[in-house]
């Protein structure tokens, strides 16, 4: 509720809505607004989701907003769209990490430290072990894994490694397809869609230092499209993109 420079008394309401069943979401905005001389109802975003847990992705049908990258854009369509969403699983790690395979002939524990700091502590049994997915904040960090066995004896292994959340891990992708009806007047009219429109990017990790990746937009007679590689620099110097 408020009250317009004019000096009349504008009332408005926000809903959302949304119901699930199964793996199927639905959900609508709308919006209600009434003054003095007028009033107006508006359906703002409406969609289906589709969700496949065990592929991580989302199939929408309906609204939405699609990005086509760094170098594209944001566009508001009424379509279809297909995306791979990692968010749909809190402990997947997406970007490279430490793994370390060895050897223990006693039952032994791990210390990890992560410059000169304790970070985590794991007990092994005797035999082959793998340690995976160590990893940690951005930058060159010094990780040192001491194995100490039952009798403290105790094994030192040093490793310089660059964390970066911009490479993804070997075999990783990331991607998002959409196609539709671009959104007119969006937030003053509920059904006004116009031209045809694209939007798509794709990202994939070829290997642990390299992710590669393109883009493409065709909206409104704009036309857009790019290639990207990230790449770690040798020497753990640093990550570059180039798109």
């Amino acid at each position: 509720y408020d009250t317009l420079p004019e000096g009349n008394d504008q009332f408005m309401l926000v809903n959302k809505f949304g119901s699930r069943s199964g793996n199927f979401f639905f959900i609508t905005d709308t919006q209600y607004t009434k003054n003095d001389l007028t009033s107006d109802f508006l359906r703002l975003m409406s969609y289906v989701t589709y969700e496949r847990p065990h592929h991580l992705q989302w199939i929408t049908l309906g609204d939405m907003f699609a990005i086509s990258g760094n170098l594209g854009s944001t566009i508001n369509i009424g379509g279809l769209g297909i995306s791979k969403v990692y968010r749909m699983d809190p402990y997947l790690i997406r970007q490279p990490t430490l793994d370390f395979s060895g050897a223990a002939a006693l039952p032994s524990q791990v210390d990890i430290y992560v410059d000169g700091i304790l970070s985590g502590r794991q007990n092994i049994q005797p035999g082959q072990f793998d340690i995976r997915n160590l990893n940690y904040y951005g930058g060159t960090r010094d990780v040192e894994l001491v194995i100490r066995d039952a009798f403290g004896i105790e094994q030192r292994f040093l490793y310089s490694v660059y964390f970066a959340r911009t490479l993804l891990k070997h075999q990783l992708h990331e991607y998002s397809y959409n196609i539709g009806w671009l959104r007119d007047q969006y937030g003053t009219k509920s059904n006004e869609y116009d031209k045809l429109a694209f939007s798509a990017f794709h990202r994939y990790g070829a290997t642990d230092w390299l992710t590669i990746g393109a883009s493409a937009e065709a909206a409104d007679d704009i036309y857009n499209a790019s290639i990207q590689t990230t790449f770690l620099m040798p020497w753990t110097a640093g990550v570059v993109t180039l798109e």
